[in-house]
């Protein structure tokens, strides 16, 4: 598993986002790729605080250490 990248995104309506991506290799050698919506730039104004609400997140961190088992 990796540590995943953010990356902010523009949307046609409403304000920027933040989304974070990770891939995990599955147990016959595949990568599957992943990717959630973490908040708008206006809740978490940079990356280091949209970051840290996902090292938070039961949902995310869950989903990222059930993948990679």
């Amino acid at each position: 598993m990796q540590h995943g990248c953010m990356e902010r995104l523009n949307r046609k309506r409403g304000p920027e986002v933040w989304q974070f991506r990770w891939s995990v290799t599955g147990p016959e050698g595949k990568r599957h790729y992943h990717k959630r919506i973490v908040g708008t730039v206006e809740r978490y104004p940079d990356e280091s605080a949209a970051r840290g609400s996902v090292v938070t997140s039961p949902r995310i961190v869950e989903k990222m250490s059930l993948a990679s088992s």
